[in-house]
């Protein structure tokens, strides 16, 4: 069972894979608990509100702040949040099915998700 380590409101870039995929920034509740990353379309956690993913995170899975080009450099909104360096704040989790960008207030946020999510 365990306890969930960390919970909290995000952004999710879509993948743009599929006859309808895009790129587009989307709000997720993600919710890190025993050795799983899920994230639901419901900001609130309820009976109804089922996971849109989970991601089992093994040993071949790896999670790590998102390095980006200048232009990248901003947070979901738009706003510039790392305007000399080369992150942003977000973050990559790479599975061998494929990898998830997850987008966050501030580089602080992002950087206790990777935490959450190496402790796992």
């Amino acid at each position: 069972a365990g306890s969930v380590r960390k919970s909290g409101v995000v952004q999710k870039q879509g993948s743009g894979r599929g006859l309808f995929g895009n790129r587009k920034w989307k709000t997720k509740l993600l919710v890190v608990k025993a050795g799983v990353v899920a994230y639901f379309d419901d900001l609130e956690v309820t009976r109804e509100n089922f996971a849109a993913r989970l991601i089992a995170l093994g040993p071949d899975c790896r999670v790590e702040r998102k390095k980006c080009d200048g232009k990248e450099a901003r947070n979901w909104r738009g706003a510039i949040v790392a305007p000399s360096g080369p992150e942003a704040a977000s973050l990559l989790l790479v599975t061998p099915a494929r990898e998830y960008v997850f987008g966050c207030e501030t580089d602080a946020d992002a950087d206790a998700w990777v935490g959450a999510i190496q402790a796992e």
